[in-house]
């Protein structure tokens, strides 16, 4: 499991920005960011940045924000979760 921190920006208008969490179930880290970028892309953002790319062991998880939690158990289920976690403009 990977989860991946993105700035985005929307694809219609590229003036609204805003930071994802992406949580992706995939060993391969290479792929993971691949699909969390298609991912995105297919919900109408476009990523400009990797901003953190970590792969959390159980004790880490636990110490990460509810909503974040949450998004790794859909992962977990899913395959894979965006949150959008902050609007920038």
């Amino acid at each position: 499991m990977h989860v991946f921190q993105f700035s985005i920006q929307n694809v219609e208008t590229l003036k609204r920005r805003a930071t994802a969490m992406v949580w992706v179930r995939e060993k391969a880290v290479e792929i993971a960011e691949q699909q969390a970028r298609e991912h995105l892309q297919s919900t109408g953002w476009v990523v400009e940045e990797t901003q953190i790319s970590l792969t959390p062991t159980v004790t880490e998880i636990r110490r990460f924000e509810p909503a974040s939690r949450q998004a790794h158990q859909t992962a977990l289920a899913s395959g894979i979760c965006a949150l959008i976690v902050r609007r920038l403009g």
